[in-house]
């Protein structure tokens, strides 16, 4: 039966208007070369509305003319305007403003990490090409994310690990959270899950399964003892099976620490100290040639 043009009329109102739409969000792009472009722009054009900068200088003076809701990056271009970002954004909104680092493995890790693991700013890494954009750009744009411990784990670990050892590390500490396995996030940064297993052992080091649980554990702690969450908000935000699971992720890799304890008054340092110890072991060589690891320094406060 055809519809009526008062009747077709009274559909159309029904539908939402285009004014009612949310407005997309804006992203501003800034990359040193133009390679990452068409790879962006088929992730995020869709969705987003996309602003192509030529630095992080630039994102300032763009916001004049309009809000930018989250920067794309890639670690070359952060790392050369990293230092005037973070003088402006004291004064400005720039602080407010989520980052998103889009690089390949080897790029995000060893020169580039620790100039910028700026404490205050909202930074998360996205590994290209297997990582995909748009969840990251969610994530860092909902509002109420705790700081992270990962630019605290970093400087304490990396410089611990032999340089064949450091950009799986640096992956995994940044990765350690997202559930992600060993073998994956071996493939991410270029080199097979057991040739990761191998360096580690030759370097001394637990196994990369250890290394990923130790750091998820203190994330746990982190949020307990930095931001005063309980186990059952955390066991939300990374997807436990039970809040008791992180009760004993802790006491397994982190000398038997519990939550209660850090109620009590444990500190994350006192934590991230152990388990540095509990991760790098020195390798020793019996007398029959056989490798022998002792047993890492127990930590009293932690006991």
């Amino acid at each position: 039966m055809p519809i009526s043009q008062d009747e077709g009329n009274a559909v159309r109102s029904t539908e939402p208007s285009v004014l009612d739409r949310p407005p997309k969000p804006v992203v501003g792009v800034v990359l040193r070369g133009g390679g990452d472009r068409s790879m962006i722009g088929e992730q995020l054009a869709h969705a987003t509305v996309l602003r192509y900068l030529d630095s992080m200088d630039a994102v300032g003076e763009a916001m004049a003319g309009g809000p930018i809701d989250v920067v794309v990056a890639d670690a070359d271009a952060l790392r050369a305007g990293i230092v005037g970002w973070r003088q402006r954004a004291a004064g400005s909104g720039l602080g407010r403003v989520p980052i998103v680092v889009y690089d390949r493995a080897d790029r995000l890790t060893i020169d580039a990490l620790p100039a910028l693991m700026v404490p205050g700013l909202r930074i998360e890494f996205v590994v290209r090409p297997a990582e995909p954009l748009p969840p990251a750009l969610r994530r860092v744009m909902t509002g109420g994310q705790p700081s992270s411990a990962v630019p605290v784990i970093l400087r304490r670990l990396l410089p611990l690990a032999p340089s064949p050892l450091r950009v799986f590390l640096a992956i995994a500490v940044l990765k350690a959270t997202s559930g992600r396995g060993v073998d994956q996030l071996a493939r991410w940064s270029r080199v097979s899950p057991r040739t990761v297993e191998r360096r580690l052992v030759r370097s001394g080091w637990a196994t990369a399964r250890v290394v990923l649980q130790t750091v998820r554990a203190l994330d746990a702690v982190w949020l307990m003892s930095e931001h005063g969450w309980p186990a059952r908000r955390i066991q939300r935000l990374r997807h436990f099976a039970h809040a008791s699971s992180i009760t004993r992720l802790m006491q397994q890799y982190l000398g038997g620490l519990t939550p209660a304890r850090v109620r009590e008054g444990a500190e994350f340092e006192t934590a991230l100290e152990y388990a540095c110890n509990a991760l790098v072991h020195p390798v020793l060589e019996t007398r029959a040639g056989q490798v022998a690891r002792p047993r890492s320094r127990p930590m009293t406060a932690l006991e």
